[in-house]
């Protein structure tokens, strides 16, 4: 027999409940409310399909550079599918890693596909014109060809939620949802909802990411909450029309309280143990369908007192336009 700390409570443990004596101990924030960031475009892919004979042909002729030119564009890895990848240097943005990665499929008809991936808010403002004039000597408008013409394959959006830590809070996800966690010396890190080749959503301590990585953070304590989509079928254009992503994320706090429909104390205290040790998600899994209904009815009551998708997305058309990404007037 061992025992557990949760809320500031010893709990006793018993095998029959699912509990080790390596239980971790869930910390209680009394800090002031976390501060969730307006949205942003974390990583976006976009895919033009040139069916104009004439426009094919063209493009041929200004991608003639791109292949030979190893010094502007520099070779990188390619997609299935694709004849050449090549990533864009530019100037504005010092870490090669950052510069735009295109792609294009070329043969004897012409250029007939285009993709462009990038995170924007790795470019800025300056790196997306400087983009622009990239693309202008490629396609005809620069940026706005593909704002006119592309199809959004993948976007990330995520925000970033500054005076939070991942002991701040606990999800509760949509049913049958794949979730993994990933810890380091114990404590959790980082939790992803879905699978990685669909829609998913991660959740991590970017804090703790940036200081593994040597890159130091004068914020503080940060969680990055990131919904990834795939295909959503939007022209680069219609970004405003975007659903929330957060719509459906479910974050409550870690203080749990017993649910109404529950009598047993016992088991009671069995759940907050099994919480403990796997995360609200996965114990909500260990129990019987009718008392799971009850306990997710209960904890959705719960909330957090600062996570509000509705306001953080009432952002997002802003946003949107002070990234440029979908702002056609800002390349005239």
């Amino acid at each position: 027999m061992g025992s557990v700390t949760i809320d500031g409570v010893l709990v006793s443990e018993t095998s029959n409940n699912g509990c080790s004596n390596k239980a971790k101990t869930m910390v209680i924030s009394t800090k002031s409310p976390p501060q969730a960031s307006s949205p942003f475009i974390d990583r976006l892919s976009v895919v033009v399909n040139v069916q104009d004979k004439g426009l094919q042909s063209d493009l041929q002729e200004t991608h003639w550079w791109a292949a030979e030119d190893h010094d502007d564009y520099v070779p990188a890895k390619k997609s299935k599918g694709f004849t050449k990848a090549r990533r864009l240097k530019l100037e504005s943005v010092v870490n090669s890693k950052h510069w735009p990665h295109y792609q294009f499929v070329s043969n004897e008809d012409g250029v007939t596909k285009l993709r462009i991936d990038f995170v924007p808010v790795d470019l800025g403002s300056e790196g997306l014109l400087e983009l622009n004039a990239w693309l202008s000597t490629l396609v005809p408008g620069g940026w706005s060809f593909f704002i006119k013409h592309g199809k959004v394959t993948r976007i990330d959006i995520a925000t970033d939620v500054y005076g939070l830590t991942m002991a701040d809070f606990l999800i509760i996800p949509s049913q049958c949802l794949t979730v993994k966690h990933f810890e380091s010396d114990g404590i959790l890190q980082t939790v992803e909802l879905g699978k990685p080749k669909s829609n998913q959503t991660s959740i991590y301590d970017r804090y703790k990411k940036r200081l593994a990585k040597g890159q130091g953070n004068k914020v503080g304590p940060c969680v990055r909450i990131e919904r990834k989509l795939r295909m959503p079928n939007l022209q680069l254009s219609e970004l405003q029309k975007l659903k929330n992503p957060f719509g459906k994320l479910c974050l409550v706090s870690p203080q749990l309280t017993q649910p109404p429909a529950e009598t047993s104390a016992g088991k009671w205290m069995g759940f907050r143990c099994t919480v403990a040790q796997i995360g609200l998600e996965n114990a909500l899994g260990t129990l019987p369908t009718k008392r799971r209904t009850a306990y997710r009815k209960h904890f959705k009551t719960l909330g957090t007192g600062w996570w509000n998708p509705e306001q953080i997305w009432s952002q997002w058309p802003k946003a949107l336009d002070l990234s440029l990404v979908s702002n056609s007037k800002a390349f005239l």
